[in-house]
């Protein structure tokens, strides 16, 4: 017969079971408070995020001219015109997400598998191949950030992100991002580029020109095709490939 005096070990059990209890509720609470140290800290130097900077807002071009009005020379940055979600081909469309982004549609502006698969891939190569950052991210740096690789900013891009993705739809998101990105030659959105590159507005692009223009937000001053067409064309081809894959 067991004796009344000494503890079961279900009576061992509680005591633990409490500290544990009240450990983890310890750790939530600090965890909780840094975390809106963390975010009061990354937000004291961020820009007004309700009012978007218009694009090129601050900067300018230099445009030499014949007596006829043709252009003779242009230096600076090129803009086309602003082109919306219903009027970008759904092939440009497939072609960035596939490239830039294949879980755009589902994620809430960070993609932790995306994310991992990049460092991997980095780890593999030994250096940095891939990026881990969504088109939301890469919105919110070149909306709001500089280009300096600092864990602050990187920390910032995420917050932006996450900000983003809570203020505007998918489609917006992309349409902004689609009408801001830097394509090489001095073109600035895709509409720039369109007509830069092959001679139309953005609206009419093929699928092939699609997956071009997709390929040189990755290296725009290399990949250009003014500059280095075959570059381009091998990035292009690249871009096709992952299109395929997705089943786009």
């Amino acid at each position: 017969m067991a004796d009344k005096n000494i503890p079961s070990f279900k009576d061992k059990k509680k005591p633990l079971l409490r500290r544990l209890l009240y450990g983890g509720a310890v750790v939530g609470v600090w965890s909780t408070i840094f975390g809106v140290v963390l975010i009061a800290y990354l937000s004291l130097d961020l820009p007004d995020l309700e009012n978007l900077p218009a694009a090129g807002a601050s900067d300018s071009a230099v445009v030499v001219k014949a007596v006829n009005g043709a252009t003779l020379v242009r230096r600076g940055p090129i803009y086309g015109d602003w082109i919306s979600f219903s009027q970008t081909p759904r092939a440009l469309v497939n072609a960035f997400v596939s490239v830039e982004d294949r879980n755009f549609f589902s994620h809430g502006g960070v993609d932790s598998k995306g994310l991992m698969r990049a460092v991997w891939s980095n780890v593999k190569a030994g250096g940095v191949r891939a990026g881990g950052s969504t088109i939301t991210q890469q919105l919110a740096k070149n909306l709001f950030l500089s280009s300096e690789r600092t864990i602050k900013r990187k920390a910032q891009e995420l917050l932006l992100a996450l900000w983003l993705e809570q203020k505007f739809t998918k489609e917006q998101i992309l349409t902004l991002y689609l009408n801001r990105v830097y394509f090489g030659g001095g073109a600035y959105g895709i509409d720039a580029a369109a007509r830069k590159f092959y001679g139309h507005s953005a609206a009419n692009l093929s699928i092939a020109e699609s997956a071009v223009l997709a390929g040189l937000v990755k290296a725009p001053s290399r990949l250009a095709p003014h500059i280095n067409p075959k570059g381009a064309w091998e990035r292009g081809q690249i871009v096709l490939s992952a299109m395929a894959a997705n089943g786009m």
